[in-house]
């Protein structure tokens, strides 16, 4: 029997006796040292209007000669595949064994799928029992140290079909120093020049933020620090901080952007705006999700309330303070809280304290090419690039060869024996260099780059 197999059986017997817990506030592995601990972290951009949700029963990672390890979770828990916002999702492993990998495997017990679409419909889904997600140039993890991957989806997942869904994931391990954006970070630290923070969407697990000379600070308001020395003043171990920035696998997050705000605990709403009452400052809000302080979403039954904010701050995820007037029927929000009253008859009001409205292409599906370069065009900015070791699907279908289009706010960058460094389009060397594109599809074979990392063959 396949090993894969052998742990589906194993675990689902487990979960029967045991009845598996998905609060990980109840885990043994909280306030235990990280060393030798994995942190993988999902990003939940899947291109798709809906939440999606499975029951995690097993991890293992798979060395390159196929061998998989023993499970490496501790206990069950949900975990967030798909979110319309694309707030990260997390899980800590307490440790993992010394090696070299090129693969990890999620093992989904069956039959726990959950899916909520854009009107708040909860619907059966189908899914693959064991996912392999092939892990960017290889992955080494020792047991004295801490190590964190990212993992992103290749391809839009999600099928709908009536009142069912089909979700058949092609997923990936990001590359060392991908781009992620994480909220919230508790209990910051200043060690040196660098912050320790409390990953709490991760159980807890302790994540490093050092900051890039031109990293920007934020206040609560969206307000900009001076310096970072001001920004270090005003700090606070009880605040919370969300961060944009490069996440590298040693557990460092190199950060482009930091916003400081109060840390309050509480929980979030989210949902969908359904209805805008101008004259009185409050809006109609269908609740879809709950994201309860360091416990990952939440999906109850969808049902609706106003939400008051006469005392709200309306942002945007990077701190930008919005007015009233730019909420609109349909639009995504998050919603933090004071106190909710009770109405007999009638739709309970929520005294809200602030309003974070995603935008539309916060879960914006943004997957990852591998590819040898064989062209480049510095006068219109484009790379030419076909297919290096496996095929570059564009929206699932397979080409033999891609535009890639460099823009305004693209990264470039080399990676050399002496790390990342960014450089020109002109730097670019056809026939020599591979690249890893992140972007999003813009046409049949046209790719319009986020960021391209190079790296000579």
């Amino acid at each position: 029997m396949p090993y894969t197999r052998c742990l589906v059986v194993a675990i689902l017997a487990l979960l029967a006796a045991c009845g598996g817990s998905s609060d990980p506030a109840s885990s043994p592995s909280a306030g235990i040292s990280d060393v030798g601990s994995l942190t993988v972290i999902l990003d939940t951009r899947a291109g798709d209007d809906a939440w999606v949700q499975f029951q995690l029963a097993g991890v293992t990672l798979e060395r390159p000669g196929g061998e998989q390890t023993a499970n490496l979770l501790r206990e069950s828990r949900m975990l967030t595949f798909g979110d319309p916002s694309g707030e990260a999702a997390g899980v800590r492993l307490d440790w993992a064994p010394l090696g070299s990998y090129d693969a990890l495997h999620l093992v989904l017990v069956p039959g726990s799928g959950v899916v909520v679409d854009a009107s708040g419909n909860r619907l059966t889904v189908t899914s693959p029992v064991d996912i392999r997600i092939p892990i960017t140039d290889g992955f080494e993890h020792s047991p004295i140290s801490a190590n964190w991957l990212l993992v992103g989806h290749d391809i839009p997942p999600l099928r709908i079909l009536g009142a069912t869904a089909t979700w058949f994931p092609r997923m990936s391990a990001r590359l060392d120093g991908a781009e992620v954006s994480l909220d919230p970070l508790a209990v910051p630290v200043v060690r040196g020049d660098e912050i320790a923070v409390t990953a709490t969407l991760a159980q807890d697990s302790t994540l490093m933020v050092d900051p890039s000379p031109s990293c920007v600070y934020r206040d609560e308001d969206g307000t900009t620090y001076p310096s970072r020395d001001d920004f270090l003043a005003a700090l606070d171990v009880t605040d919370d901080l969300c961060v944009v920035g490069d996440l590298e696998r040693k557990g460092i997050l190199d950060a482009d952007i930091i916003c400081r705000k109060p840390g309050t605990g509480e929980s979030r709403l989210i949902g969908r705006v359904v209805g805008i009452d101008s004259a009185n400052q409050r809006f109609k809000f269908q609740i879809q999700a709950v994201n309860p302080f360091g416990r990952g979403v939440e999906l109850p039954p969808a049902r609706e309330v106003w939400v008051r904010t006469d005392h709200a701050r309306i942002q945007a995820p990077n701190g930008t303070n919005l007015p009233f007037g730019v909420l609109a029927f349909g639009d995504l929000a998050k919603v933090r809280w004071s106190s909710i009253e009770e109405v007999p008859n009638g739709l309970d009001v929520v005294d809200a304290t602030e309003v974070v409205i995603p935008g539309g292409n916060s879960g914006q599906h943004q997957p990852l090419w591998q590819a040898r370069v064989v062209g480049v065009d510095l006068t219109l900015g484009f790379l030419e690039i076909e297919p290096r070791n496996q095929p570059i699907r564009l929206l699932g279908i397979a080409v033999p060869a891609a535009t890639v289009l460099v823009v305004n706010g693209t990264r470039i960058e080399r990676q050399g024996p002496g790390g990342r460094q960014l450089i020109t389009l002109a730097e670019v060397q056809p026939g020599v260099d591979r690249v890893w594109v992140r972007g999003v599809v813009v046409g049949p074979a046209t790719i319009e780059a986020s960021r391209v990392r190079v790296k000579e063959e």
